[in-house]
């Protein structure tokens, strides 16, 4: 139980940190009004922010969800070994309010991503390095809309048990998906933060654009 806390108690101070930093970069990159119209190349940072969050949520959904093809693979192997799925009869975590707000803003950001991919493609946005803001832009989209599906197909899903065996091959990598879950949860979060001011940023920009030509 307490190196569970301790390991939440370090996801959070995780989230905080990439947070923050995120934060400090976004406002120390900031394009002066008149050249905001140039848009920011992607970082390694931008990269591993979607990259793992898209992962977390395939590794949950394939392993702990839904791991039914690898527990075959698991009794082909030995019929002692098997992956409990995540029970999907329990009391529901959200509301339908909630699951529809997801629903209306997952929409919204996908729109958005996709709005950014056409400018892209279409020339509109001045950049320096365009093929990789359209992979960031690819990315961003393929996280936002997984996000709102995973969130909507698993508001039943409360607890995550598991069936294993001494001496199981496998035991080391099931018996750390609960830190994995912990560390996952916290990292989308920081996701959908940076995500929000980046959209700020550059909706400020844009009106800083108007009051400059005004």
């Amino acid at each position: 139980v307490f190196r569970g806390s301790v390991y939440s108690f370090a996801t959070l101070l995780y989230a905080i940190f990439v947070i923050i930093f995120l934060l400090v970069e976004e406002i120390s990159f900031s394009d002066a009004p008149e050249n905001s119209n140039k848009f920011k190349s992607i970082s390694i940072f931008a990269l591993y922010m979607y990259l793992v969050g898209i992962g977390f949520m395939l590794y949950i959904s394939i392993f702990v969800i839904h791991p039914s093809w690898f527990n075959r693979l698991l009794c082909w192997l030995s019929e002692n070994h098997i992956i409990a799925p995540a029970s999907p009869n329990s009391a529901e975590v959200s509301s339908l309010y909630l699951r529809l707000g997801i629903v209306f803003f997952g929409s919204m950001g996908v729109v958005l991503f996709g709005l950014l991919l056409f400018l892209l493609f279409d020339g509109a946005i001045d950049d320096i390095n365009v093929p990789a803001s359209i992979g960031e832009a690819i990315l961003g989209l393929i996280f936002t809309f997984f996000q709102m599906y995973f969130m909507n197909a698993n508001y039943r899903v409360l607890s995550v048990k598991y069936s294993i065996e001494e001496h199981c091959i496998f035991q080391l990598s099931i018996a750390s998906s609960h830190n994995i879950c912990r560390f996952g949860f916290m990292h989308n979060f920081a996701v959908n933060v940076w995500t929000w001011l980046r959209f700020t940023s550059a909706k400020y920009q844009e009106s800083a654009i108007h009051v400059c030509r005004r």
